[in-house]
């Protein structure tokens, strides 16, 4: 548990007597948005959800899962009186709760530990930090992509596909199919990385089949939704190890999130290719014959 690593046998002793150990059915809300409590959550098994009300919706917008050995509620902890996010448990999750005033306690009993656990916690919020980077940063460079023309959504797929790849990183693999109404079949318009050739494998063949779930532990597929349902296509992507359950619901929100922006932005592609095709053969109609 990176938040724990560097404690002393002792030191661990100490501070697990002060946690209360807790479990809540799938669905269930640990903490609310704008609640008044400052108590630290350990996730001891099962996956978290952390999501956030915009104030110009009335649902929810999903921000992070967090699995086993991650924690939240550490912002009531910096000085915050409220909850700035909701958490609720994705599935069964069991929770370890240590409550801000005994947390304080210890810190100042143990001196010693105290710079060591205060750094682990920084070290994750670090990462969560740069993960989040991340993908803003990828959704910017797709937003570059989609404002880019092309010339079918075809190639737009594929550039797509490329952007994808290159932000997820070493040791990732993708394939990309998009239906062909003319053989009835699924195209690959990207097969990419290390594990590509197998990976090709595995697309669908038909439109009738395409799921959007985990196929194996390191191989996921995300449909790609069309607003008019004119597009049918999916993404395949391959990680470089199973990862954790939370890595794994990350991962599906990541592509989920890449595929709904993708449908949108091939049909809107098609739609132009099409007009253009009818004003080309508006004006071939009305040329004069030789």
């Amino acid at each position: 548990m990176p938040l724990m690593r560097g404690l002393s046998l002792p030191q661990l002793k100490k501070l697990s007597a002060l946690f209360k150990s807790a479990e809540f059915a799938a669905g269930s809300v640990l903490i609310e948005d704008n609640e008044k409590a400052d108590s630290l959550y350990l996730i001891a098994g099962g996956v978290a959800r952390v999501d956030k009300r915009l104030e110009t919706h009335r649902d929810y917008r999903d921000l992070a899962f967090l699995g086993p050995g991650e924690f939240f509620g550490e912002m009531a902890l910096a000085g915050h009186k409220a909850r700035t996010a909701r958490v609720v448990a994705q599935e069964p999750v069991e929770v370890l709760i240590l409550a801000g005033r005994d947390l304080r306690a210890w810190l100042k009993a143990e001196r010693g530990a105290a710079g060591v656990f205060l750094m682990g916690m920084a070290q994750v919020l670090s990462e969560r930090v740069k993960r989040t980077s991340e993908q803003l940063m990828l959704f910017y460079d797709l937003s570059t992509v989609f404002a880019q023309k092309t010339s079918s959504p075809k190639e737009l797929f594929a550039r797509v596909s490329r952007h994808l790849l290159a932000h997820l990183g070493e040791g990732w693999s993708l394939a990309a199919g998009l239906y062909n109404v003319y053989n009835d079949e699924m195209d690959a318009v990207a097969v990419l990385g290390p594990r590509s050739p197998a990976l090709e494998q595995k697309l669908p063949q038909k439109v009738e089949s395409i799921q959007t779930k985990w196929l194996d532990e390191t191989t996921y597929c995300a449909a790609v939704p069309s607003p008019q349902d004119s597009i049918k296509a999916c993404l395949l992507v391959c990680r470089p190890d199973a990862g954790d359950a939370a890595g794994c619901v990350q991962v599906a929100r990541l592509i989920g999130g890449v595929a709904r922006l993708l449908g949108a932005a091939m049909e809107k592609a098609q739609q132009e290719q099409e007009e253009q095709l009818r004003d080309r053969l508006k004006a071939q109609a009305n040329e004069p014959l030789l």
